[in-house]
């Protein structure tokens, strides 16, 4: 054997090496990729968290609403007894001028419709809001 052919032989093992180890180096790097796509697919969760965020702030935006409906109601309601009770004392004030038992039927009568009016009006309007 000549040296030369010993040392050709030489660096064909030392070539198989480095290939070798350049390969599996390489395999390494492909496998942490992998993982950083595990980590993109976990940031797409924090989105889903985003989404159900947005949702609450509607149900905020309703709750104002009814909370509107309700106030516009009671207005109304009040606006409703106060008349009620004007007109009522107007009657009354009538009644006892007049002294007369036909007209303090009538005005009763009146009364009792105008009540039963305003009833039902407030039942119209409520079920309108509530609905």
């Amino acid at each position: 054997m000549s040296p030369n052919g010993q040392a050709g032989q030489g660096n064909d093992d030392d070539d198989d090496d480095d290939n070798d180890d350049g390969d599996d180096n390489n395999d390494d790097d492909d496998e942490d990729d992998d993982d950083d796509d595990d980590d993109d697919d976990d940031d797409d969760d924090d989105d889903d968290d985003d989404d159900d965020d947005d949702d609450d702030d509607d149900d905020d935006d309703d709750d104002d609403d009814d909370d509107d409906m309700m106030m516009m109601m009671m207005m109304m309601m009040m606006m409703m007894m106060m008349m009620m009770m004007m007109m009522m004392m107007m009657m009354m004030m009538m009644m006892m001028m007049m002294m007369m038992m036909m007209m303090m039927m009538m005005m009763m009568m009146m009364m009792m419709m105008m009540m039963m009016m305003m009833m039902m009006m407030m039942m119209m309007v409520m079920k309108r809001f509530l609905s």
